[in-house]
Parts: C-alpha cells; structure tokens; sequence
C-alpha cells in the first residue's frame, strides 16, 4: 500500500463491507464490536492494518491444535462414537416396549427428528470432504444414505438436483471434473459396434475407478487387479542346467522383450552393448543404454517344455506391482475359477525379472481359456502356465504407480573397451543435511504448483501440519557459517526403526556390479560422491560409533535425465523399505506452502525489475542436528 497509491481505497470502510462478506458470520459479529470500540475512541472507522491484524489473531486462535475448536470437535467425534453404543440399545428397546411406531426420519448427523441426513442443514454446512469422510465413516450407502448395503446394489438411488445424477445432492461437489469413458454402441441391424460416445461417470454413480487408467498407470480405486504375470525358469542355451527363478509378465503391448539388469548378470550367455530408443507414455524417443542378450530360453514353472526367447534387452526394473500376480487365493474367490488352485503356484519369493512382448508369439499364446459372468476376471493357460486377468472389488486397495512402455526401438551399438573398474573399500557414511527422495514427476509438479490456483478448503491445516510447524519453529536454529540447522520432523520423539544396514549392504552390492561395467556411471558418481563430502554435506562415521543400535541406512542410485544427459543425479531413497517400514513413515510432511498464482502475479507487478535466482545444490544447504544424524546413515 505505501508503494502503489491506489491501493489505499481499502481503508475505505464499504470497501471493507466487501470483505466481510467473505467470512464467516460469527467472525463478523466479533469483528463488527471491534470496530465498534475504535470508534467510540477516535471517531473514525478502523484502518485496513488494523483489519490485517485482527484476522491475523483470529487465524491463530482458530488453529490453536488445544482449544480451538477444530481440536475440541475431534474430541467431540470420539465421544460420540462411545455414546453411539448405548443410544442404539435405548432405541431398540424403546421398539420393544411401545406399540405405536413414528414415521417421522431421525437424522444420523444431527440427532433430530423430523428430516433426513440429505435435507440437514448442519450436514449441508460442512464441506464436500467432511461429509463424504461422515458417509464412510458411518458405513452409509452413497446412494441412498441408508446403512445395510453397499451403492453397487443400492435399488433407491437419490436424484441430484443440480448435476441429475444417480448421488444424492449433498454429496454434489462442483469442483469435481468428472473423467470420461468410451462406450461403443451398435447401430440397428449390425454386429459390431459402428459409433464412440463419451460418456461422463461420476464416482458415485457406479463403483469403478475414478480416474481412466491405461497398462497400469496410476489409478486410484478399490479393486485387486490381477494380470498375466506367472512364475517360470529363465536359463542359457549354453548352460541349460543353471536355471533362475523369476516372475514373467506377459505384455501384449511392447513389440520388445526386457529382462531384470540383475537376472541378467546370473546368466552365462552371449551378451553385447546397445542403446535403445524408448518410447513411453511420458517420454518420446529416449535414448538409453542397456546391454543386448542371445540364446535364452524360459519354460513354466510346472512345465518342462522350453521356449526360446529373441534377443532380449536389460532394464534396471521392469513395470510391474507384485501386488498384481495371481495365486491360488486369487483363483479360490471365484467358483469359475476354483479348480485351477492347484495349478497357480502361491506367491514365491522372486522378483519380477523377465517381460515378454509380442514378439515372443509362442510365449502369448493362449492355448484355453476360462471366464465367468460379466465383470468377472478370466483365466488363460499359455506353454507357461495358467494366469489370471481382472479385477475384484473384495479385498483393498492399491494403486500402480509404473506404466508399460510400448512400441520400442532398439539399434546396435559398437561396444566401447571398458576399463577395470577399481572400487574402494566399503566406508559408513552419515548426511549431515537433509535428504530427500526427488522424482522427476515432482519436479513437474513443484514448477506447475504456481499456476494452480486453489483454496483453503482445498489445503486444509491439519492438526499434523501444525505439529510439523511447531517442532520446525521450536528446533530450528541459524548456525555461524549461516546455514540453518533443524530437526527431522519426526512423528514421535523415538522412531522405532530396525537396523536396516544388512538391506542397504544388499543394494550397495548391486550398484557396485554396475559401477564396475559402467565407466562414465561410476566416474559421474565418485565425482557426486566426492563433492558432498568435500563440502561437508556428509561425514565418515566414527568407528566408535558404528555399532549404535538406533541407525538407519539410506539406499541410494544415481539417474541421468534425459535432458540433460551429461549430469548424474544420485537419488538418496527415504522412502526405502525394511521390515514393512521406511524412513519418511516417521517423518511428518508437512503443510503445502506453495505460493498461490495470484500472489506470484502481485508481488511480480510490485517493481519495474524482476528478478530470478536459484540455490546451488538446495536440499544440502539445510543441516541436520547431530542427534539426528544417524537416521541419515549410508554406504559407500
């Protein structure tokens, strides 16, 4: 305001009024006595500072995570939940004993008679999320609210009065883009379908996924889904006895066939340099360069006929959740399917090394198949055993995260002389900064979140990003050389986490098998390596110190991005898993503190010069307090 001379049109009190109408009624009554007392004392009506730092003090009395009442209705909820027992009791026995019965509705929400939950006003208040969180909570029927049954066979489906969808009109979110489907229609008189419609679904409407999915990209929904990923034995035409147990997908979209980069290690068989160039859902032509393998073969896990597989190409992994393998439980949920129990195999301990395209027909090809009803996964049997294709809405939920690359092109390449590669000895190290695992899907991410623009409602504070808040402001401290020094914001103040070094042992050895047939890779990493620790970004452990029983071991690998291939990334994984636990499932997130696009245009406009800066080398130049430095342990 003292910068721009229009801008003090907001002292103006009608400007004011404008504002108020953004609030909440009960902070307009507070505020209107506010007003009333400078008044009363200077004659003149408040000032916008003064407006600024009354709506500053409420923003902090709001979120007090003690007495605000957020807090006090999340007591509030599990008292209610307590109380929940006796009221049904009363009321059933209140049934039993009275003779005349009232038709008037009890709301759920509010505990009154004479409406239902969908015409309750204090439901109604709430928002899209709070009360989609009561619906499921309370185990109602997004159809009709009623409890006992399940939307999918919901028969009193509500109308909604704003969209005329089958969801009932409380549940109406006008923020929802709503995902859109193909369904083919046939034309009178022809057999095969002659004409696309988009259809529009609304989550609520039918129980499917809610976002349009794809060779498993990532989805959200509710269902276990199964694909052709069977068990078999991949070995050398040269040496037919050494066979490795692996998972095989079975991908009739990818014209070319990968194997696992560490089976392909175990195998004595013909092997020569190349590069392929990918093409993928996300990416067009990327070049990447991988080793060439001949004369393998692979046969089923119960079967001893062999199949020969065509020159097959290395991958460092191959796209597939093992959430997503049949068994012999898979198989037992289905009458249709019950007989092949005996003939899936329950889920072994192997990885999934081998993914077989298209042009391995023999490996694809279905030799029976057995389907139930509609909407009910299928089985087929190829020379390699029996698979199971399909979904089931019955267990839990997960999401894929990887997509299947398709359509690949690969060239030879003259194989360079490669050097001896010789390694140090293995060495403890501990990051004396903080680590963080960054994909490039964040960094996208992160560059287009200031051109969202979104609301608090959309961002809610919880009482969690208060906690983070609190510890980061209470921890926090400005060291002499001018770094910033802070705890890891853990959840509790004492992680229980196991001693992990045997598994980071377990992925040091596999990068150190490719550092030794890479020379440019193990160079680019020495060099990231050298200059963390020359920095002081990290520490040799004492020797004294490494038999602490509270450490943590951080797995780390290095990616080159395709744009810039000259600049090796070492990525530090937090989100590294032992024992059913990682690093970052102790750590608190934190409040999303992106700047909205508005802000960003505004303090943009402020100036006649604009400028734009980076920090070197960013999420090493925020240091961690000691005692919390052997959580950030790693090899090398």
């Amino acid at each position: 305001m003292p910068h721009i001379k229009t801008l003090e049109v907001l002292n103006d009190c009608m400007e004011n009024q404008r504002i108020l109408l953004k609030l909440p009624d009960w902070l307009v009554s507070r505020w209107n006595r506010k007003a009333k007392e400078i008044r009363e004392m200077s004659g003149d009506y408040p000032v916008f500072q003064t407006f600024v730092e009354f709506i500053s003090d409420e923003a902090d009395l709001a979120c007090d995570p003690i007495t605000s009442i957020q807090a006090l209705k999340g007591l509030e909820s599990e008292n209610t939940k307590h109380r929940k027992t006796q009221v049904i009791q009363a009321k059933t026995l209140t049934t039993s004993l009275s003779n005349s019965s009232s038709n008037a509705p009890t709301c759920i929400f509010c505990k009154r008679s004479g409406h239902s939950l969908e015409k309750c006003h204090k439901f109604t208040e709430k928002t899209v999320q709070d009360r989609v969180k009561f619906v499921k909570t309370e185990k109602l029927c997004f159809g009709c609210l009623m409890i006992g049954h399940h939307s999918k066979k919901c028969d009193k489906r509500s109308t909604c009065d704003k969209c005329h969808r089958k969801h009932p009109t409380c549940l109406h979110d006008d923020k929802f883009t709503e995902p859109k489907r193909t369904v083919s229609v046939k034309t009178e008189g022809e057999s095969q379908p002659k004409i696309d419609v988009q259809e529009r679904i609304h989550p609520k409407d039918k129980d499917i996924p809610a976002t349009a999915t794809t060779n498993r990209v990532a989805q959200e929904t509710v269902s276990t889904l199964t694909s052709s990923i069977l068990p078999v034995w991949v070995s050398s035409t040269n040496y037919p006895d050494k066979e490795i147990l692996v998972y095989a997908l079975l991908d009739s979209q990818s014209d070319t066939s990968f194997i696992l980069d560490e089976v392909a290690q175990e195998l004595e068989t013909d092997k020569s340099k190349a590069s392929l160039r990918l093409s993928t859902m996300s990416a067009k032509l990327t070049v990447i360069p991988c080793e060439k393998l001949l004369n393998l073969q692979v046969r089923g896990y119960q079967s001893k006929q062999r199949i020969a597989l065509p020159p097959i190409f290395t991958r460092e992994f191959i796209p597939a959740n093992k959430l997503h393998i049949p068994t012999s439980e898979t198989a037992l949920k289905w009458p249709h399917l019950e007989k092949l129990a005996d003939s899936i195999p329950p889920l072994l301990k192997c990885e999934v090394g081998l993914l077989i395209g298209y042009n391995c027909q023999q490996a694809l090809l279905p030799r029976e198949v057995l389907s139930g009803a509609e909407n009910q996964p299928y089985a087929q049997l190829t020379d390699l055993g029996w698979s199971i294709v399909g979904c089931s809405y019955q267990v839990h939920s997960e999401s894929d995260v990887i997509g299947t690359s398709h359509r690949v092109i690969e060239r030879e390449v003259t194989p360079k002389v490669r050097q001896t590669v010789k390694l140090k000895q293995e060495v403890n190290f501990v990051c004396r900064t903080q680590v963080k695992e960054v994909s490039p899907l964040d960094v996208i991410k992160a560059l287009e979140a200031d051109f969202t623009e979104h609301t608090t409602d959309d961002n809610p504070v919880s009482q969690e990003d208060i906690l983070f808040m609190s510890k980061v402001k209470k921890g926090i401290r400005q060291k002499e050389d001018g770094h910033y020094e802070l705890p890891l914001p853990f959840k509790t103040d004492n992680p229980n986490l196991p001693n992990n070094k045997q598994y980071a042992e377990q992925r040091l050895s596999s990068l150190e098998r490719r550092l030794r047939r890479d020379d440019r890779y193990y160079k680019d990493y020495v060099k990231f390596m050298a200059d963390i620790i020359s920095h002081g970004d990290a520490e040799k452990v004492p020797e004294q110190e490494l038999d602490k029983e509270v450490a943590w071991y951080i797995p780390h690998h290095g990616v080159y991005h395709p744009h810039k291939p000259d600049k090796i990334r070492v990525v530090f994984d937090g989100s590294a898993r032992y024992k059913d636990t990682s690093l970052n499932d102790h750590l608190l997130t934190g409040p999303d503190l992106t700047n909205a696009l508005v802000g960003v245009l505004c303090r943009f406009r402020k100036g006649p010069i604009a400028i734009m800066c980076d920090v070197e080398r960013m999420f090493h130049q925020f240091h961690v307090v000691k005692e919390h430095q052997d959580y950030l342990r790693f090899l090398w």
